[in-house]
């Protein structure tokens, strides 16, 4: 081979290694730009993502806020209700507390029974056993109780001797209603006041004005609603 065709030939080679290098070149620069815009887009969607989770933390931050208030709102709308109904129990005991007072002074029928309570007659020892037994089932015949219906009056008509348990039995009514308002017990709290209304009206004078006032009380305490 000529000299002349060595260097033809080196230069062909030359310009093979150039033409292959610019092209591995031009492959970089492909990749690498694809490389780059990936990388902007990526790191667009990363700025998006982190611009929507800051805007969700924010509005979660919001409704946080929003249900703490509400939350506050509702605890003194708690503590509000339990104050004002603490008050109308206290107000409440304090009517119980004057009527179970006023029972005290009811007025009982104007005409009364005497009392049925016998005197205990001393036999003497020294008589003869016919006559004792005789004067025995004299004081026993005497204890027996009569039964007389009088169509003049509708009040129960009560012996002296009873008048005391009648009135421990309403003080007993009023400490069941008292039960009832402690408990929030609406059904034992209207029976009560019911019972003792019966009672008022069969033993005491409804004519008389003491005991109308009692009767109104008593219905103004029966207008209260017990919440359980």
């Amino acid at each position: 081979m000529t000299e002349k065709e060595n260097k033809k030939s080196y230069l062909v080679g030359i310009i093979a290694w150039l033409l292959l290098l610019i092209m591995i070149t031009g492959m970089g620069l492909f990749a690498y730009t694809e490389f780059m815009r990936d990388r902007s887009a990526a790191m667009q969607r990363m700025d998006q993502t982190k611009q929507q989770m800051q805007g969700d933390i924010a509005q979660l931050q919001k409704a946080v806020e929003k249900n703490e208030n509400l939350l506050m709102q509702q605890a003194d709308i708690i503590a509000k209700w339990r104050t004002v109904q603490q008050e109308d129990i206290d107000a409440l005991y304090a009517q119980i507390a004057a009527l179970d007072k006023q029972l005290d002074q009811l007025p009982f029928s104007p005409t009364p029974l005497t009392s049925t309570i016998v005197p205990t007659i001393q036999i003497d020892p020294h008589l003869p056993w016919w006559k004792a037994g005789l004067l025995r089932l004299w004081q026993a015949l005497q204890q027996i109780m009569i039964v007389r219906r009088d169509d003049n009056h509708q009040i129960a008509l009560v012996v002296p001797e009873d008048k005391p348990l009648i009135y421990q039995n309403l003080h007993a009514k009023v400490e069941s209603i008292i039960w009832a308002v402690l408990h929030h017990n609406s059904m034992v709290y209207s029976d009560s006041l019911d019972r003792l209304s019966v009672w008022i009206e069969q033993y005491f004078d409804k004519t008389a004005p003491y005991t109308q006032s009692v009767l109104s009380n008593i219905a103004r305490l029966k207008a209260i609603t017990i919440h359980q």
